[in-house]
């Protein structure tokens, strides 16, 4: 289950745009169908870090037991 917080905050769940006061209900469900109790949260690194609190707020209540993040690595800069 992947969690992403764009730049202007929104919010979504796989692909789908949702608030995250969705979320809870929606990690249920899907750990109910069998998906594994871990949840990857990818924020992009000029969101607003009260964006990402506001949806790791969320996950407590949904059944989670562990959280990652997802990071791009920046492509190197070709030499000169």
């Amino acid at each position: 289950m992947i969690v992403s917080v764009q730049r202007d905050g929104k919010v979504y769940f796989g692909s789908d745009l949702v608030s995250p006061g969705q979320l809870p209900a929606l990690i249920r469900q899907q750990i109910s169908r069998g998906s594994e109790k871990k949840l990857y949260v990818r924020a992009d690194a000029r969101a607003r870090y009260s964006s990402v609190k506001v949806v790791l707020d969320e996950v407590p209540s949904s059944g989670v037991e562990n959280i990652a993040f997802l990071v791009a690595q920046r492509a190197p800069s070709p030499p000169r």
